[in-house]
């Protein structure tokens, strides 16, 4: 375990060597577990094919990829961010050793902030931690060079809004938090119309959604299956009537998701 120190605030990070057999493929796969629990990580690189074709240039470094990896669910799934389409994707464990296993870099991980207030100052320095990717970035003196994805990644992430998907999920992933619905329906007014299943019977899917907020640590991939993707005003007008139920909503831990249409 080593350090990372960004703008006096410090990361853990880890560099893990690349051929990773079965069971250290599991021990890392244990080690993000372990990382996600005091914030999200950047993992990477990782062979782009092997988990999805749609990765933004900003992941992107040489033939390096890199993952935003937002939490872990069931002990089988990572919820990692896709910059494009669908803001997020379940990579299930599988995919995951695939995507590792077709590396010829070591697998690094960053762990990001815990608030993930990541700031975009043009005096950021990244010590790239990724075998063939050790330069520093020196944004403050080059205007052009050194647009890394680490650095682009977190000014990207840094200048969205609370009404983006990626600032919604870290919004929610706060467990026992007193949360308002109609922060939810407000998210959930701005998802892409292709995000969720289509049902033929809204009103008979309103008690299901309720059933399923009462579960504790779930996540809103859940519910965003179930919903109607071509009828986002009422989406929120149900999501706002839960307001007012408090105890409710204390219990919620979610975090969300999109489903893919590869």
């Amino acid at each position: 375990m080593t350090a990372l120190k960004i703008l006096n605030v410090q990361y853990s990070c880890q560099v893990i060597a690349n051929s990773l057999s079965e069971k250290k493929s599991l021990e890392l796969f244990r080690t993000i577990e372990h990382f996600l629990r005091d914030g999200m990580i950047i993992l990477g690189p990782l062979n782009r094919t092997k988990i999805w074709n749609r990765i933004n240039s900003r992941y992107y470094k040489g033939d390096a990829y890199f993952i935003l990896i937002m939490a872990c669910y069931n002990e089988t799934h990572l919820l990692v961010h896709d910059p494009e389409g669908c803001p997020y994707f379940l990579l299930s464990k599988d995919k995951f050793f695939s995507a590792i296993s077709g590396s010829n870099f070591e697998i690094g991980i960053v762990q990001l902030h815990p608030d993930f207030d990541l700031p975009s100052d043009e005096e950021i320095y990244f010590q790239v931690l990724l075998s063939g990717i050790k330069s520093i970035i020196r944004a403050s003196s080059q205007q052009e060079g050194g647009s890394n994805g680490l650095r682009v990644l977190t000014q990207e992430i840094a200048s969205r809004k609370l009404k983006s998907s990626v600032e919604g999920v870290l919004y929610f992933a706060v467990p026992a938090l007193s949360l308002s619905a109609s922060h939810l329906a407000e998210f959930l007014s701005d998802f892409p119309p292709k995000a969720a299943c289509k049902i033929a019977n809204w009103d008979e899917v309103v008690p299901a959604i309720l059933n399923l907020l009462c579960e504790e640590k779930l996540y809103c991939a859940q519910i965003l299956e179930l919903l109607s993707s071509h009828n986002q005003k009422k989406i929120s007008e149900q999501f706002g009537k839960l307001a007012n139920n408090r105890k409710l909503l204390e219990k919620l831990f979610v975090s969300v998701k999109f489903k893919s249409h590869e």
